[in-house]
């Protein structure tokens, strides 16, 4: 999704021979589940239509996953969709203050995003938002903000990062102006968004105004609690509210952790 890297141009495939893909690995690899990862699948809705109803009419008996922007989807887009097989949308929110939205150029609304968030769930869809702390301005009360909304939307599934400004974007050039001495290759592996451990979330680029560690430090307690959020819709979806609110509960027990732990290592020494 970074065109400094890929360049500005754009070539589609059609909503034929995607399909067409499709048909081809569900055939030959029993595939079954399919993430369309890449940023811009909803960019031409005409063509994501095609897809969907090409997908509906063949019987695909799939399901998918794709990334969309909040004002791309409508009610009617997201009913076919679900009846093509998408059970997930994952959203680039980014953040929870409009001023900080306005200032990297998101062109989207918070009501917006509320909207987009609301029709997905109508629609029996699954929603994963995702958030940036240390944002140009950012400042602790922003950054709560944006946890606080994130609460709001109540999506099924939640990542914070802290912002990563690449080579090339206009992020990156306001960054280097104010640290001329930085390269791109100084140590660009320990940003975020490369990082796979959550407890040692570098700060390697802080364009805010929070000191690193308290960034680090808000940006995992956003993660850690939306991590048992997560888990907790998992009980509600597959026992239902109630039940699965206690079950939820009973698993987060001293006694019940202690009974997995037990257990665990009596598997693990093969006992």
């Amino acid at each position: 999704c970074f065109k400094g890297l890929f360049g500005k141009s754009y070539r589609q495939r059609s909503a034929q021979n995607i399909v067409d893909e499709i048909s081809g690995i569900v055939n030959r690899f029993n595939i079954t589940d399919i993430y369309f990862i890449y940023d811009i699948f909803m960019l031409n809705i005409e063509r994501v239509k095609s897809i969907c109803n090409m997908l509906i009419e063949k019987g695909m008996k799939i399901s998918f996953r794709c990334l969309a922007r909040v004002d791309k989807v409508s009610a009617d887009l997201l009913e076919l969709m679900k009846r093509a097989g998408c059970i997930e949308i994952h959203y680039g929110i980014e953040s929870g203050n409009q001023e900080i939205l306005n200032g990297i150029k998101k062109g989207i609304s918070l009501d917006k995003v509320r909207t987009a968030v609301q029709l997905t769930k109508e629609a029996g869809i699954m929603v994963k938002g995702y958030f940036m702390t240390g944002l140009p301005g950012d400042t602790l009360l922003t950054v709560r903000q944006t946890i606080d909304f994130a609460k709001e939307l109540d999506c099924d599934d939640t990542m914070f990062s802290i912002t990563t400004p690449f080579p090339g974007t206009e992020l990156y050039d306001r960054f280097t102006k104010r640290r001329p001495d930085m390269k791109f290759d100084d140590k660009f592996i320990d940003a975020y968004y490369f990082s796979a451990d959550n407890d040692a979330i570098p700060t390697f680029f802080n364009m805010s105004d929070i000191p690193g560690d308290e960034l680090q430090r808000l940006t995992k307690e956003a993660n850690d609690h939306f991590a048992v959020m997560k888990r907790k819709k998992r009980y509600n979806r597959r026992f239902g509210k109630v039940t699965g609110s206690i079950f939820f509960r009973l698993s987060n027990s001293k006694a019940m952790l202690k009974a997995g732990e037990y257990f665990n290592n009596r598997l693990l020494s093969g006992k």
